[in-house]
């Protein structure tokens, strides 16, 4: 089945090539594509979601969440959203996605009237030990049903959407515009698609099939032959990163304004960081660089060299 699937893909991408509407000529490769990948499985890093999954690893997670572990992204991304924090008016926040409230920590002793939400009980508990005066809910960021329209002057979302499949995306962005004011911020962060160029590994290969005229197993077998690891990482430790443990997604910077747009925001500015000075293979594991890759965290996060060197971004868009 494989073999006569591979042999059909194959024809019809000989057929697009022979379009000269190049507009017909991509509509007609991303179906072809999306119909082949059904057939013959996922790319090596996509997981299937299974929210129930997402909680139980959060759950499981929450008392060691904070920990720096090898590199400290995590207090980087607090140090540019408190800088962030530093530039707005008091007001109202809601913390979507809040984890163990390290982010409402610092909003509130700025003087911020915060309000937390997370699915996972695990998180919010730790929450309401490290803030016990913030009024939280348990629940998923695609049902804020407990707050009125135009509830919140800000809402802040921080590696949570990287967990959330685009099918289900819809509901969510109209539910996060629909308690921001009009005129408020929201701010989030997410994964860095574009950073997979960056690491010659299996994410490479992936970006490529993803975004590009990859066509043929051939092609992509000549595609790995350029690479040295194609076949790694292999990430069996969920301490380290979620990916490939469980789903999770990245965003094109490039594009994602335009995603924005549809929801009712404009995107202000890209903050990136979790720096990598050289690709995860050689730097990881490399106390060096790793020091390295530290010096170049927050001087560099507005940097174009952010674009492809930082493993995730922040996006601080305006409701409209």
């Amino acid at each position: 089945m494989a073999h006569e699937v591979l042999m059909a893909h194959d024809e019809v991408l000989e057929w697009i090539l022979q379009e000269r509407d190049q507009v017909k000529y991509f509509k007609l490769w991303r179906i072809c594509n999306d119909m082949y990948k059904r057939k013959m499985g996922k790319s090596m890093n996509e997981m299937d979601y299974n929210k129930q999954h997402t909680i139980e690893y959060y759950n499981n997670h929450a008392g060691t969440y904070d920990n720096d572990g090898e590199y400290p992204a995590n207090k980087f991304r607090l140090e540019l959203v408190s800088e962030i924090l530093d530039k707005l008016p008091k007001g109202k926040i809601l913390d979507a996605g809040c984890g163990t409230g390290k982010f409402l920590e610092i909003a509130t002793k700025k003087g911020f009237d915060c309000t937390g939400c997370d699915f996972s009980k695990g998180m919010l508990n730790k929450a309401k030990e490290i803030v016990p005066n913030v009024l939280f809910y348990q629940t998923s960021i695609d049902d804020l049903s407990m707050f009125d329209d135009n509830s919140f002057d800000y809402v802040f979302c921080l590696g949570v959407l990287p967990y959330i499949p685009e099918e289900q995306e819809n509901k969510i962005y109209q539910e996060l515009r629909r308690v921001i004011k009009k005129g408020g911020y929201f701010v989030s962060a997410h994964q860095n698609e574009l950073f997979d160029m960056f690491t010659f590994n299996k994410y490479t290969l992936n970006f490529f099939e993803r975004n590009f005229f990859i066509f043929t197993e051939y092609e992509k077998k000549d595609l790995a032959s350029l690479i040295t690891n194609p076949d790694v990482p292999i990430n069996k430790n969920s301490e380290n990163s979620a990916r490939d443990i469980i789903f999770t997604k990245a965003e094109n910077p490039i594009l994602y304004p335009g995603k924005l747009a549809k929801y009712g925001f404009i995107n202000k500015e890209f903050l990136y960081y979790n720096f990598h000075n050289l690709p995860p293979l050689l730097r990881n594991g490399n106390i060096r660089e790793i020091e390295k890759s530290i010096n170049m965290e927050i001087v560099l996060a507005k940097e174009w060299q952010g674009m492809f060197m930082a493993s995730t971004f922040i996006s601080v868009a305006q409701a409209f």
